[in-house]
This record gives structure tokens, sequence and C-alpha cells, in this order.
């Protein structure tokens, strides 16, 4: 089955509880493998924290496989476990996701855990300062210990100034250190409620024993209190943002170069811009998305600057970046590859493009698209990022988009790849962070 013929006949089904607004997708896959996987995704992440209380959505996605009023702290692992399944979370910027990966059969329990976390959840003070400790080791590790952990962090410190995107969903380690359990408890009786989530059910499965099971669970499960509405408070940016940072890189230098992608000023409407976005998506693969792109091509194969170059479109509720980040060879200069990827992409800018180019890019993702088909899970994960990243009062959109992606994708036309690089690849929206070892750690390695 080809990407666009999969995405047409996407066999997904919609609908939310009247009882307390939970929204329910079921995509029914009839192949046989009695598998599914089930999620539950709530429409929170880092992007509605607030300065000073950083990081703290992740921190209560740890806090959902501790104790709950009907559940000790493990057990919902052990569970899971038991009945040959697996389970995971994540937080993004935009939303927070759980799943279990399971039996058809299993659908029951799933839910039963599900909606136990989302109804019973105890968060106790105890459980939370042990957990404190193992977040901020994770941090150590994804951030302060790894040069492109750290250099994706201080990007968002300069891309984005004002809004909650200013901090990645880690957090700072600060706020980790001087949140209290009055804090958590706030943000999850806002937050982790069903106006506020959508339970997500992918695999070999009946849709109506989908749908009669989540509502059996979830149904009773009551809202408490208002979401409060988002206030896109970040302006645009006057002037590029450049940042040069001097740490311990194990001897080589790194480079982050990304352009702002939303701006307040921008009275187009909201589906005129997100045409724009897949045009960025397809650029994204064009410039750096496979190992044969542009930017590959050039900087790694021809110029040997960069050891590792990629770049992709990143899609926020209430932003957006389009994002380079490289690895350079050792000896070989940062400025010197963003001087080059600027040159590349300038030739787009100009209309140098080929037809080759963006058929190779369309190629790569209609494949990935139809390569998502063959599991429940990499479906799930398609079908997650459209809803935790869309609009969460209107599900039924957010889906239509997907289905509607690969024709997009197709439909992208060499002037709108000139187009969308004229008006978004400008100085006033660019932020380079370039990252090179510290006089110490050079004085070591001689």
């Amino acid at each position: 089955m080809s990407a666009l013929s999969a995405a047409v006949s996407l066999p997904y089904q919609v609908e939310t509880l009247q009882s307390n607004g939970l929204n329910i997708v079921v995509v029914p896959l009839r192949n046989g493998s009695n598998v599914i996987e089930t999620d539950v995704i709530y429409n929170v992440g880092s992007g509605d924290e607030t300065m000073g209380k950083s990081g703290i959505a992740h921190m209560i996605e740890h806090m959902n496989f501790k104790s709950s009023k009907h559940l000790k702290a493990g057990e919902f692992d052990s569970i899971v476990k038991r009945m040959g399944g697996v389970d995971n979370a994540s937080t993004g910027f935009d939303y927070t996701r759980y799943f279990i990966k399971s039996t058809s059969s299993n659908l029951d329990t799933s839910l039963k855990l599900f909606a136990e976390l989302m109804g019973n959840l105890t968060l106790k003070d105890s459980e939370f300062q042990t957990e404190r400790k193992v977040v901020e080791q994770e941090r150590l590790w994804r951030t302060e210990d790894s040069p492109i952990g750290y250099l994706y962090f201080r990007f968002f410190n300069t891309a984005f100034v004002y809004s909650p995107y200013h901090w990645t969903p880690i957090g700072f380690h600060s706020d980790i250190l001087n949140w209290n359990i009055k804090d958590l408890k706030h943000f999850h009786s806002i937050y982790y409620q069903p106006k506020n989530a959508t339970v997500l059910i992918v695999g070999d499965i009946d849709p109506k024993v989908a749908f009669a099971k989540t509502k059996e669970y979830f149904g009773k499960i009551p809202n408490k209190k208002e979401i409060p509405a988002f206030y896109e408070n970040e302006p645009d940016s006057d002037g590029e943002r450049i940042v040069n940072i001097h740490r311990y890189t194990g001897g080589l230098e790194y480079l982050a170069l990304g352009y702002r992608t939303s701006k307040i000023s921008d009275k187009r409407s909201a589906e005129e811009k997100y045409k724009d976005k897949v045009v960025l998506d397809v650029l994204g693969y064009i410039l750096g998305g496979t190992n044969s792109s542009l930017l590959d091509e050039k900087l790694s194969d021809e110029l040997k600057l960069t050891s590792d170059i990629s770049s992709f479109n990143m899609k926020l509720k209430h932003g957006g970046v389009f994002f380079i980040i490289a690895t350079m060879n050792k000896d070989k200069k940062a400025d010197e590859a963003k001087d080059e990827i600027l040159k590349v992409i300038q030739n787009i800018k100009e209309g140098k493009i080929t037809e080759a180019d963006l058929e190779k890019a369309r190629a790569a993702i209609n494949a990935n698209f139809a390569y998502s088909f063959e599991s429940s899970s990499k479906l799930a994960g398609i079908f997650a990022s459209f809803i935790g990243g869309g609009n969460s009062k209107d599900v039924d959109s957010s889906l239509k988009h997907l289905k509607n992606y690969i024709k997009d994708v197709n439909s992208v036309s060499l002037k709108d790849l000139q187009r969308v690089a004229n008006y978004y690849f400008v100085s006033n929206n660019l932020t380079t962070l370039t990252m090179s070892p510290n006089s110490t750690q050079n004085k070591e390695d001689e």
C-alpha cells in the first residue's frame, strides 16, 4: 500500500464523552496480530509551565508511576509486565503521552490502570522526594554531560525569551531542587482532567468494544478545575541572536542554528500557517533529513567539515523552530560550517533547487509514513503527535491534517520551497549557538 493510499484510508474513529469531555480515538487495524497500543495523551507539557516551576510537567510524568488510591508504587509496571506488555511515557513541549503495548485481550487492564492514574493519583511527598533525585540525575546526563543536549537546552534559552519555550521539558536545575509537593498537586489538578485528555487505542481491536470499555472506565471521572487559556507572549524577534559557549566538549566544536517559524504579527489564518509547516517539513528533509541531503553532501562529503549534520522542522503549538544541528570534525570550526549552511539556504531562496531534490524528500517522507503502518506502536506515535500537537479542542480537525498529510507533502512545489524559505529563513528569525572546547580542555588535549 502506498503512503497516500494508507493516509486516505486511515480507519480512525473519534468520539467525545458528553459526561466529562474526554476525547476517544480508535484506530482499528484488522491485521490478525492480536496487538494493540493504548495511549493517554494529556494536553500539557513544559509549554504550560511558569518561570520558576520549569520541568514540573516532566516530574509529574515520573510520579504517575508511583502510588495511587488502589495501586502501590511500582505496581503499575508490575501489572503490565505480568500481562506481557510494555509501558512508558514522555513529556514534550506541548503534550505528555503515556502508553501500554499489549495483547488485545488486555485492553481492560490497560484502561483500568490509566483511569486509576487520572482519577486517584496520590502524589505522596515521600515518593516525590525520592523521585526528584532521579529526575535531577536524568537532567545531568541528558543536559549537563551531553554536548548536544546542553546545546539544545541553551538554544531554547536564547531563541525564546518570554514564553515557556524558553526551557526544554527537563527544566532548569535550580527549579528541580525547589519544587514542593504542593506545586505538583496544583499543576496536576489543573491539567490531568478528562477534558484535557485523549485516550488513543490503535491496533487489532473492535472499535465498538474499545469505545464501550473506555466509557466504562473513564466516563465517571469528574473535571474539577478550569484550565487557563494560553497567552502567547513571545514577541517577534528583532535581530539575529548569537551565543558562543565554551565548555568541555571532547575536543570538538558543535553548531546549532535555528529559525523561529511563528510570529505574533502574522495574522494569516491557521490553515495558511499549517500549509507552511508542511513545506518546512519537506525543507527539513531536503536540507538535512537524509544521508544524501544537501547539507550532508556539501558539509560532510565534500568539505569534510562535519561528522554529523541534520535538520528538521519542530512544530510547536505556540511557536516553532526550523532546526539545524552539526558536530564538527576534529580541528574544524563551527563558524565555517555556519557560513556554508547559509550559502545552501541562500540557493534555495534564489530558486536554485531541483525537482530531483524535491522528489527525493517526498519519497523519504512517503516511505517513513508507509513504514509506520507496520505496527500499532509506530502508528500510535504518529497519531499522538497530531493529537498532542494540534488543536486540543477539536481533535477531529487535527486528525484531518494527518489524513491529508501525504497529499499535502506531495503537493509541495519548487515555488513553495522558495516562498517559504524567503519568508522564514531571514536573519531576524535566526538564533545561532556555537560550542567549542574551553581553554582548560585545550591545554589538557595538547
